[in-house]
């Protein structure tokens, strides 16, 4: 793991970059930095920034929030933690990163004796810090850990189709589709060992932003159905006839079917407070930020969106973050900054994503083409 003096010059570097880049840099909202390619700005800010007023502290999580993550846990077990057959109460799936740490910690806290089976899906990507920070918090908190490896087609198909079709969408809609099989595969596991509750880690923001919901769970419905795109693109499109591992709710029965709850829309914790949260539970990594931990294939994605349509498809998710307070303006700066550098080097770009590409099987000449690339003004 990189020493927090190490980080530290790490990102010392990368705000040098910042500064003698930035006048050939986008210029972005002051507020929740967004591209002035996607928002026209206003006196340095962008409509949304300037409807919601002035700056405000982040909103701590309220009774009703808290009410609501517990009656979604008692639902799932009726008889406390600890109750159902089995040796688990439910699935937690784990990525490595600080959310997913924060997460296990803080429900071992609130609901004592909850028997939690850690899940993390490596689709290939999954980095060595990732792995050391899944053992690490497992081991200490006595949670057994399963990492499981589907078959590499899956992914290579799905994220094959999504960044063919991503057009001027973008990426971020790819990386849903990824999280989508994610839940597929969770929810199946959960109902061969008959474990009645899924966690999830995302964040208020996402759960707007990639399932439409602002609430702590899941809506039974949802689940009840048999899956029938990934956000708009058919299941036959992206995987043909070979669908085993699409979920399919109508093949179960209801009273199987897991529960799935994301705890963070209810905590609303912010960065800082996860940070603190985690040190004083016993976890104090360094402060390695997102362009050194998160894996590769997010940052093709982000080269991908900004190649192809000037601004990056996660601006509006971390927009929303951004203007309550809850993460770390310097270290967006920062992401955007970076990748902004990178995009607009076709040397650099194609160091980056030719290597991940290729282990999926896809041709970045295809997913960067010199149509595209021309329509934007950029080159090759």
């Amino acid at each position: 793991m990189p020493s927090t003096a190490r980080v530290h010059l790490l990102n010392l570097g990368v705000d040098a970059l910042r500064l003698v880049a930035a006048p050939l840099l986008d210029r972005r909202c002051a507020r929740c930095l967004v591209s002035e390619k996607r928002h026209p700005l206003t006196d340095g800010l962008c409509q949304a920034c300037i409807a919601a007023g002035p700056p405000r502290p982040p909103e701590p999580a309220t009774e009703k929030n808290l009410r609501e993550l517990r009656e979604a846990v008692a639902a799932a077990l009726p008889g406390g933690p600890g109750s159902v057959p089995g040796p688990h109460d439910a699935i937690v799936l784990n990525s490595g990163g600080k959310d997913s740490l924060y997460m296990i910690v803080r429900l071992l806290r609130d609901f004592p004796g909850l028997r939690l089976l850690s899940v993390s899906y490596d689709n290939g990507f999954l980095n060595e810090l990732s792995v050391r920070n899944i053992q690490a918090v497992c081991a200490a908190r006595g949670v057994e850990s399963l990492v499981v490896k589907p078959d590499p087609a899956i992914y290579r198909a799905i994220i094959g189709a999504g960044m063919r079709a991503a057009g001027t969408v973008g990426c971020y809609r790819v990386d849903s589709m990824d999280g989508a099989i994610f839940r597929d595969l969770a929810s199946a596991l959960a109902v061969e060992r008959r474990i009645p509750l899924v966690f999830c880690g995302h964040t208020a923001a996402q759960t707007r932003t990639i399932l439409g919901l602002d609430q702590c769970t899941m809506p039974p419905e949802m689940l009840a159905r048999d899956r029938a795109d990934y956000f708009g693109i058919p299941v036959a499109d992206v995987f043909g006839g070979d669908d085993a591992h699409v979920w399919k709710g109508s093949r179960h029965d209801p009273a199987r079917i897991p529960r799935w709850v994301f705890p963070h829309h209810a905590w609303r914790p912010s960065q800082a407070e996860i940070e603190s949260f985690l040190a004083e539970a016993g976890f104090a990594p360094p402060r390695v930020k997102q362009y050194f931990t998160g894996n590769d294939l997010q940052a093709v994605f982000l080269l991908h969106d900004y190649r192809r349509m000037g601004w990056f498809s996660y601006e509006p998710e971390a927009a929303i973050m951004l203007r309550a307070g809850l993460v770390d303006r310097a270290e967006w700066r920062r992401i955007y900054a970076l990748m902004e550098v990178v995009a607009r080097s076709g040397r650099l770009t194609r160091r980056v994503a030719a290597p991940v590409l290729a282990k999926l099987g896809l041709d970045y000449e295809e997913l960067f083409t010199p149509a595209e690339l021309a329509a934007s003004g950029r080159t090759r």
